[in-house]
């Protein structure tokens, strides 16, 4: 047990093999010298799945795992009534490698398909096996990544190569279940973004830790001494170009999607703060968002879905219609959900009340929500900007308005890219600075097609 907690305290792939090694033979060594012995069974066991996992052997792994659990099982019932706590520390590894050896089993069945059925039991097994260590560890002697040498790889690779799982684990985590790890969820995002990074051939969507992979492709563009020559000025412009090629173009993006996002991005080039590659970095994941969940809502039909998503779809016959704060809570929890940091009706801003502010490190963004029932053409919808931009008093000159359509729609619903815009707000005198508002006017009041 001493070289199996070595081994998850390991720095590097061959001390833990080492470690592991010995210890599989002093169980082997406890197993021969007492055949009643489950628990070093168990261990052994543990062991042998673990190894088989890595070398893709799900032969070897499901035998192991099998006998995993019939060890751990027979070992319960052995120790019925004598658990003391001394032991607990014990009891609950043995039950972290039980768990484990059901989900590396159930993990390398999901890798080893293309898509896989059921994406939400498929990605929760995945992230169980991934983030296992936390719970193996016996002792713990600093951030060693121990176990992951094991582990880690064959599910990084499954995910940097098919787009499949990827996509799944990307939308799931947009709406995660309370059960899921989301921090496990957003370690296996950051370390597949990072080596997509590394292949020019596969750019991918913005996410944690760009700029970092932006540093590292110019480093491999010019030579570093070159680049030691050159003023910061010239460095951080070619950042800020690697920023907007990666933030511009993913493969895993829609067409239409990343048409809109581009007029976006050309409508704010000539806001002085969106040229600030602090303000610019954050600010682009947000529109990104903005964009995934107006089409997401828009590709939503009544079918099928809870009461929460009523607000888009026509009222029955006495029914009210639905109030600017449906949309507004609906947008603050996919933001939130995604890992963004937000705040519903925060007081003190610009003099009001904010409907939902989107904080980012050293400036903030306020969304107005409202609804329309009447007009809601693009002229028509810009006597609610004057209210948009007012809340950018002491902040960057960018703020965002969602509004919700509730005019009649006797024909087709708009095509995405006719619902999301950019606003240039020209200031009242020419003593202050114009403003910038991303428009994002989302369809309810609507039927299906075929209603129509």
């Amino acid at each position: 047990m001493c070289h199996l907690s070595d081994a998850f305290n390991a720095p590097d792939r061959a001390t833990l093999l080492a470690h592991l090694e010995t210890s599989r033979k002093r169980f082997a060594d406890a197993i021969t010298a007492d055949e009643d012995r489950p628990d070093a069974t168990a261990y052994r066991a543990a062991i042998n799945a673990l190894l088989a996992f890595e070398a893709g052997d799900n032969e070897t792994l499901s035998i192991n795992a099998a006998q995993l659990r019939r060890s751990t099982t027979e070992h319960a019932l052995w120790l019925t009534g004598l658990r003391t706590g001394w032991r607990d520390g014990r009891y609950d590894t043995e039950a972290a490698w039980h768990t484990l050896s059901i989900n590396l089993e159930q993990t390398a069945t999901h890798l080893d398909s293309p898509l896989p059925a059921w994406p939400n039991h498929t990605i929760q097994h995945i992230l169980a096996a991934y983030t296992a260590h936390r719970s193996l560890r016996l002792t713990t002697t600093g951030p060693a990544p121990a176990i992951q040498n094991l582990v880690a790889p064959r599910i990084e690779d499954a995910f940097a190569t098919r787009e499949g799982l990827l996509l799944h684990v990307r939308a799931l985590l947009a709406d995660a279940p309370e059960s899921w790890d989301r921090q496990g969820a957003h370690d296996l995002i950051s370390a597949i973004d990072s080596r997509l990074h590394q292949s020019p051939e596969e750019p991918i969507e913005d996410g944690p830790g760009k700029g970092d992979a932006a540093a590292t492709a110019l480093a491999a563009a010019i030579d570093e001494e070159l680049r030691a020559k050159l003023p910061a000025l010239i460095v951080d412009t070619l950042l800020d170009h690697l920023d907007d090629a990666g933030f511009g173009y993913t493969s895993q993006r829609p067409q239409v999607e990343q048409e809109l996002y581009d007029d976006i991005v050309a409508g704010l080039k000539d806001c002085p703060d969106f040229q600030d590659p602090t303000v610019r970095r954050h600010f682009l994941p947000l529109v990104n968002a903005t964009i995934r969940f107006l089409s997401n809502r828009t590709n939503r039909g009544r079918a099928g879905h809870t009461k929460r998503y009523g607000y888009l779809f026509a009222r029955k016959e006495g029914e009210k219609p639905p109030l600017e704060v449906e949309l507004q809570e609906d947008l603050h929890d996919y933001l939130d959900a995604i890992g963004m940091k937000t705040q519903i009706e925060p007081i003190d801003r610009s003099g009001g009340r904010a409907d939902i502010l989107v904080s980012f490190p050293g400036f903030e963004i306020v969304i107005e929500c409202k609804r329309e029932q009447r007009n809601a053409s693009r002229d028509s919808l810009k006597r609610y900007l004057p209210q948009t931009v007012a809340y950018q008093a002491t902040g960057v000159t960018l703020g965002m308005l969602a509004v919700l359509d509730l005019t009649p729609k006797p024909n087709w619903l708009p095509n995405l890219r006719d619902n999301m815009w950019t606003e240039r707000v020209t200031a009242p005198s020419p003593d202050q600075r114009d403003r910038w508002a991303v428009v994002m006017r989302v369809t309810g009041n609507r039927t299906t097609p075929h209603d129509m």
